[in-house]
């Protein structure tokens, strides 16, 4: 038996009764220091799933939550450049904020390497050459990306305690539909209910979540051809994840663009039917025009107030005076002596 069947099977007793280590060590025919060994492997690669017992003096061991699904393939070699997917995966899905490959996927994708006996070869790659930068990011529980992931891949719906943007906190029973990496934080796209079909929720809002084979009330299957025409029409019109599914939600963004920001803005996506003009005559010398079509005007006002001076809104006429209301109030902030009033 390999050590990855043995801490399987350890773990399918765990969830149908309570052993001590004795017990175990007694079933599986082994070391103690091997059964130690394994529940620390077990404890760092699934924390808070085994729960410890105490009657009288016997300390007994549970596992509690979803099984693992072990998966044995006919694996025999890889090549170099599978050895770097690897190895870039993992720094990938690593946080930073963490110290070593210790997070649910990052760590299985180490454990991997080592099973493969490569880690050394690996670490030869230099282990931190691709990272996520999460720069002023608010981390997710290591547990909440595992378990949404897992919903995610297995159709389950999720239930967890969200707050939002306005601080409220309130329960959930959602379908998740995709899991995204954005500006270093995860969301997932979801679906609320018939009013709120695709919603973006930040991973790191949950403080709590696990899976749940019930799906909410009403809820489509998430192959519905429906339901993946409107996480279409979200994606590709939406501002970041940030956007309606609603085609009457859709607005065309016309924007001047001045000389100091047209290197960060040219060569990317800003949304659809996008058109440049560098040479408008209208506009003054060095300045260019940018046209798009998105559904989340909304996100895009905080995106223009942070080019400052090198951009103009030319239309629509309402985000035109919501820039200016924005506008008008940073300046009489930063001119009064007083500190602003609530």
């Amino acid at each position: 038996m390999t050590p990855a069947s043995r801490r399987f099977a350890i773990v399918q007793r765990l969830a149908n009764n309570a052993h001590t280590q004795a017990q175990l060590m007694t079933l599986f025919s082994c070391s103690p220091r091997t059964i130690r060994s394994d529940f620390t492997y077990l404890e760092q690669r699934y924390p808070h799933r085994i729960h410890k017992e105490t009657h009288g003096r016997t300390l007994l061991y549970r596992w509690q939550g979803p099984l693992p699904h072990l998966v044995q393939p006919a694996l025999e070699s890889i090549d170099h450049h599978q050895l770097i997917a690897l190895v870039a995966a993992r720094g990938l899905l690593h946080n930073p904020h963490q110290c070593g490959f210790t997070g649910p996927l990052d760590g299985a994708l180490d454990d991997l390497l080592h099973h493969m006996g490569v880690a050394d070869i690996a670490n030869d790659l230099h282990p931190q050459a691709i990272e996520v930068d999460r720069f002023a990011t608010c981390p997710e529980r290591p547990d909440d990306l595992l378990t949404a992931l897992e919903a995610v891949i297995g159709g389950m719906a999720l239930r967890g305690r969200y707050r939002n943007r306005l601080d409220q906190a309130r329960d959930q029973h959602i379908l998740p539909l995709r899991l995204l990496l954005i500006e270093g934080e995860f969301h997932l796209l979801a679906w609320e209910s018939s009013r709120r079909p695709v919603s973006d929720l930040r991973l790191s809002r949950f403080e709590s979540l696990c899976t749940d084979h019930r799906l909410p009330p009403g809820a489509p299957c998430r192959d519905d051809p429906q339901l993946l025409a409107k996480i279409q029409r979200h994606r590709e019109a939406a501002f970041r994840t940030h956007g309606n599914h609603n085609l009457k939600q859709r607005q065309r963004l016309q924007l001047a663009i001045g000389p100091q920001a047209l290197p960060h803005l040219r060569d990317r996506t800003w949304g659809l039917e996008q058109t440049w003009d560098h040479h408008p005559p209208d506009l003054n010398p060095g300045w260019s025009r940018l046209s798009f079509i998105t559904a989340g005007t909304a996100a895009a006002v905080h995106w223009i107030l942070s080019l400052g001076d090198q951009v103009m809104v030319e239309r629509p006429q309402d985000l035109r005076a919501t820039i200016a209301k924005h506008a008008a109030a940073l300046l009489a902030h930063h001119q009064s002596p007083k500190r602003p009033q609530p």
